[in-house]
């Protein structure tokens, strides 16, 4: 049980093993439950859990870039969040104003669907960026422990 704490006791290895399971459940849900059916939806179905498991795998490894990685990683799925929820809330609004009372009924479950995009696919980015974007500073990077120094002695070094 203490290698099991120990192992997973790093952060980035703690978001590694989400981001392997979410890349798995994806991968179940695009695949199982709502199969594509185009080219696009294709790449779509296998792009993302292809890119959130190279990454928790990568993470879990405690590769040097792991942190840099799982940053870009998040960041990237926050910014395809904010694209899907604005495509959403515009095809809302289309819906809305063409088409009078049935639009608003469309554009009420397209705002739902715009909420379940949010939840599916921005909330694990936000917690891993939360989480990954501070530093430590009482535990070097592991870069800055392969350099032998950390932030406060290098800070102490010029005063």
């Amino acid at each position: 049980m203490t290698l099991v704490r120990r192992f997973f006791s790093h952060p980035v290895r703690r978001f590694g093993l989400i981001d392997t399971v979410f890349a798995l459940l994806y991968l179940a849900v695009f695949l199982f439950i709502i199969p594509p059916h185009t080219l696009p939806a294709e790449l779509f179905a296998w792009g993302i859990p292809a890119v959130l498991l190279v990454a928790g795998i990568v993470m879990l490894t405690g590769a040097p870039f792991a942190r840099r990685l799982a940053l870009w990683v998040a960041a990237g799925f926050l910014a395809f969040t904010v694209f899907l929820v604005a495509a959403l809330l515009w095809t809302a609004g289309y819906l809305q104003g063409v088409y009078g009372q049935l639009g608003k009924g469309f554009s009420l479950i397209t705002l739902l669907a715009a909420a379940l995009v949010v939840e599916f696919f921005g909330l694990w980015p936000y917690f891993q960026l939360k989480a990954l974007g501070k530093r430590d500073d009482s535990r070097p990077d592991t870069e800055m422990a392969s350099e032998g120094t950390s932030i406060e002695q290098s800070e102490t070094e010029e005063v």
